[in-house]
């Protein structure tokens, strides 16, 4: 793991991180990395699409919230009294978003607004708040932190939004505070719908021929232990005071077909692209990738899994046949 675990704060037993949204995909990576850091881990997490069999065996603590609920995250922030939030609550999942954009709203902008609130009257001392890729413009090119924002879909103007509460609060309170844009995640526990884990699904059901939507578009991919470690990297080491704005991604962008092509060598079976019309969507961009220049610079940040080894371990963890024992367990 590339953070620099000489930096680390002293504190005697262990910091008491908060993650919301802790059931969920990245959230149940991201508590068992915590853990490795000796951290007192809570969880926030209303259960709509988190499960707690994903934290099942891990010493956590966990309530059942629902972010848009502000007194209710405000008791838990009041008893759990913790030192560091990470928020990860979040409706991310694109067809929902754009279909229900009155609760991309509310659970995204309100809920993040529950959330800083909560971390106002608490001894919180810094706050990660989850924010997107998918608040940069259409672009061919890596995109970084200091260019400008202009997201097109209703997920990314609430993640762009989600920025603005995030530096407003640093400025008002005085706490670090830094928004996380994160980029593709793929590994196990996936709770949405998305393109990998849909691939992985039709494979393990026996499918040669995978219907998907759009397979062309270029993304940059992390995976989630990456990720996790990105996340923990930010959460550790010294920052300069004040507001910060991080891309955590693998700085590296490859289309559907390519990973479907990189399957067949792993699987050594050859696995064709079917597209379904229904699957695909009427706005794309070709290229979506990422910068990640500053999160070394800030942290000691770099990804360690490429894509062969994450898919490799994802073909181990849907048991499809590859030899070893996943590490994303």
């Amino acid at each position: 793991m590339s953070l620099r675990r000489e930096r680390l704060p002293e504190v005697p037993s262990g910091p008491k991180v908060l993650v919301t949204g802790g059931l969920g995909f990245v959230g149940s990576q991201l508590c068992r990395t915590l853990m490795d850091f000796h951290c007192t881990v809570l969880v926030l997490d209303d259960e709509s699409r988190g499960d707690p069999a994903n934290v099942a065996g891990l010493d956590i603590r966990r309530l059942k919230v629902d972010v848009r609920d502000r007194a209710a995250v405000e008791n838990a922030f009041s008893d759990m009294r913790p030192d560091v939030v990470i928020h990860l609550a979040a409706m991310h999942f694109i067809p929902d978003c754009n279909s229900d954009p009155a609760a991309c709203l509310q659970i995204n902008v309100i809920g993040t607004e529950n959330v800083l609130a909560a971390c106002r009257v608490g001894r919180v001392r810094r706050v990660l708040v989850t924010s997107s890729v998918a608040v940069y413009p259409i672009s061919d090119e890596a995109n970084r932190e200091i260019d400008p924002a202009d997201p097109y879909d209703v997920y990314g103007e609430s993640k762009l939004v989600n920025e603005l509460q995030a530096r407003r609060f640093c400025l008002e309170t005085g706490i670090d505070t830094v928004a996380v844009r994160l980029s593709n995640v793929y590994g196990p526990r996936e709770t949405n719908p998305h393109v990998v884990p849909e691939i992985m699904s039709q494979l393990r059901a026996g499918a040669s021929a995978v219907r998907l939507g759009n397979i062309d578009p270029m993304r940059d991919f992390i995976y989630t232990r990456d990720a996790a470690e990105g996340f923990a990297a930010l959460t550790f080491n010294p920052l300069p005071a004040g507001f910060h704005i991080v891309n955590l991604g693998g700085g590296r962008e490859y289309s559907v077909r390519q990973i479907l092509d990189e399957l067949s060598i792993i699987m050594q079976k050859d696995i064709k692209p079917v597209q379904d019309p229904s699957r695909v969507r009427k706005v794309d961009r070709m290229h979506l990738r990422c910068d990640i220049g500053k999160i070394y610079e800030l942290a000691g940040w770099e990804p360690q899994v490429d894509l062969k080894e994450g898919l490799e371990d994802l073909c181990r963890w849907y048991g499809l046949g590859i030899q070893g024992r996943a590490f994303g367990g």
